[in-house]
């Protein structure tokens, strides 16, 4: 029997279906801390390239404005990482 493989949006829990327009963040930090946006179906996967050294996270989101939600949560998190970073060394 085959499997069936099912994603939901990491914002807000919508599930995927075959012709929504999804995208896949990828946080890395291999090189410093970065998030990678792409088109769910783009023919050039960024996965195999950021993940050779195991070191992001795969996020799947439905929409541009969950995208834009990701990525405001991105930053506000590296804010916080670099102002708790900047209190220590003082």
């Amino acid at each position: 029997m085959a499997k069936i493989e099912t994603f939901s949006c990491d914002i807000c829990g919508a599930r995927k279906g075959e012709t929504n327009h999804w995208y896949k963040a990828f946080i890395f930090n291999n090189v410093g801390v970065s998030f990678v946006v792409q088109a769910w179906n783009d023919p050039h996967p960024l996965h195999g390239i950021l993940f050779a050294e195991k070191t992001g996270i795969e996020r799947h989101l439905c929409s541009e404005n969950c995208t834009s939600k990701a990525l405001s949560q991105w930053m506000s998190e590296q804010k916080q990482r670099l102002d708790l970073e900047r209190e220590e060394g003082e």
